[in-house]
C-alpha cells in the first residue's frame, strides 16, 4: 500500500517515509545535474541558453534524457519542463519549471539569479511537516556543493519564490 499525504497517521516514520518515494529521476535532474551545470565551466553560457525559453526547452529536455541514462532510469515524460526569464535591474532570473513534484523532496522549480559573475541557484521544494502536511521550502546550493534551507513559503508560485529571494538579498523596498 503507498502512502500519500492523504493517508499518514500521527506517526513521524510515516511522515520521513514519503521521501523514499521521490522519483530518482526528478532528485537527481533538480539536485545533481543542475546545479553541476550551474556551477560549472560554462555555467554562464547555459544561463545564456536558459534564457530562451525555446532552446531552454531542447536542452532541458535532453538533459534530463541524459540524466536517466546516467543513472538507468527509464525518462518519464517531463510535462511542464522549462524557463522564463525575468530581468530585474539588478539581477537577471531564469526560473526552470520542472514536473510536478509528487512526494518530498522533489522540487517545483529552480530559480538561478545572475548578477555579473555570480550566479546563484535556489530551488522551491515540496517538503512535509512532522505531522505529514505539505509545505514549501526554499533551498540554496553554493559552488561548493553546500545547501542550505531558507525555510518555508507561502506556496511554489514564482512571485512568491522570487519576492522571499529577494527579500533576503535585501533588494526590496
Amino acid at each position: 500500500m503507498d502512502l500519500g499525504f492523504n493517508d499518514l497517521g500521527s506517526s513521524r516514520l510515516d511522515a520521513f517515509s514519503l521521501s523514499s518515494k521521490a522519483r530518482k529521476l526528478h532528485y537527481t535532474f533538480a539536485y545533481r545535474m543542475l546545479p553541476m551545470l550551474m556551477f560549472g565551466r560554462y555555467a554562464h553560457d547555459v544561463f545564456d541558453l536558459l534564457v530562451d525559453a525555446d532552446r531552454a526547452r531542447e536542452y532541458l529536455l535532453e538533459s534530463w534524457d541524459k540524466t536517466a541514462e546516467s543513472i538507468g532510469e527509464e525518462p518519464f515524460n517531463p510535462g511542464g519542463l522549462g524557463t522564463t526569464y525575468h530581468p530585474l535591474e539588478t539581477v537577471e532570473t531564469v526560473v526552470i519549471y520542472l514536473p510536478e513534484p509528487s512526494f518530498p523532496p522533489e522540487a517545483y522549480n529552480v530559480v538561478l539569479l545572475r548578477s555579473g559573475d555570480a550566479i546563484e541557484f535556489y530551488t522551491v521544494e515540496l517538503s512535509v511537516r512532522l505531522d505529514g502536511t505539505k509545505r514549501v521550502v526554499l533551498g540554496q546550493y553554493l559552488q561548493d556543493g553546500a545547501r542550505m534551507n531558507l525555510g518555508a513559503l507561502p506556496s511554489p508560485a514564482v512571485e512568491n519564490c522570487l519576492e522571499e529571494i529577494m527579500r533576503r538579498k535585501g533588494m526590496m523596498q
